[in-house]
């Protein structure tokens, strides 16, 4: 069991075409598996580790469409940085995507520049 928890994912999507839902919706199901996880006695022996993990993560990534190769740490180098367990706000050690559905809705609706503009406030707000 502990090493399957490892492999666990959690993927939360939501309705693009209802923007003015999408933060209740988040919040809501954040919820439910923050509840999961309180619950779970073994989940609580591997917290620390999975949590460092998802900190890490989030601290050492690079888009790799705009960073250079040489920009990137090497293992050694990652392994002498702190992580900052500060990011994600909420961390429960396993790794969460957030997937909006209907997004031709929500293009009809607002132009390209406001359609990137919900989606930055999106990806903050649900930081």
């Amino acid at each position: 069991m502990l090493g399957k928890l490892q492999d666990l994912c959690v993927m939360i999507t939501f309705d693009l075409s209802k923007p003015w839902n999408i933060m209740s919706s988040i919040e809501k199901w954040m919820k439910v598996i923050e509840s999961i996880c309180d619950s779970r006695r073994i989940y609580h022996l591997m917290t620390t580790d999975l949590k460092k993990k998802v900190s890490s993560h989030i601290q050492f990534y690079f888009d790799p469409s705009t960073a250079e190769e040489n920009v990137r740490l090497s293992e050694q180098e990652k392994s002498e940085i702190a992580v900052q367990m500060e990011n994600p706000k909420k961390n429960f050690g396993i790794p969460i995507f957030l997937v909006g559905c209907k997004s031709d809705a929500l293009q009809k609706r607002y132009d390209a520049t406001q359609v990137m503009e919900k989606f930055e406030a999106i990806s903050l707000l649900a930081g």
